[in-house]
C-alpha cells in the first residue's frame, strides 16, 4: 500500500476496518470460507494489524515519497483524482 501512495495512519485505519469485518460479519456469513472461523482474539488482531505495518515500512524502495504519516489517500486527493476530467491521463 506504500507503493500505491497509502500513508501509515490510513493503512492502520483500513486495517482495523477489515479486522473488525472480517471478525464480526465475514467470519459469521461465511464461515465455510474460513479453515478457522471462530473470532481472532485482540491480542492476533494486534499481532495482524503490526504485521501490516512492518511490511509496510519494509517497503523502502516504493515508500510513499510526500507525508508518510497521511500519505498521498487524502479525501481532496482522492476526489480530485475521481472526478477529475483530464483525459490525457
Amino acid at each position: 500500500m506504500g507503493s500505491m501512495g497509502m500513508g501509515v495512519v490510513p493503512l492502520v485505519a483500513y486495517h482495523t476496518v477489515w479486522e473488525i469485518v472480517e471478525n464480526y460479519y465475514l467470519k459469521k456469513k461465511f464461515s465455510n470460507l474460513f479453515p478457522d472461523s471462530s473470532t481472532d482474539t485482540v491480542v492476533n488482531m494486534l499481532g495482524d494489524t503490526l504485521a501490516v505495518v512492518a511490511g509496510w515500512s519494509l517497503n523502502l524502495k516504493d515508500r510513499v515519497k510526500d507525508d508518510p504519516i497521511v500519505g498521498n489517500w487524502t479525501l481532496p486527493m482522492l476526489w480530485d483524482g475521481w472526478s477529475s476530467t483530464d483525459s490525457s491521463a
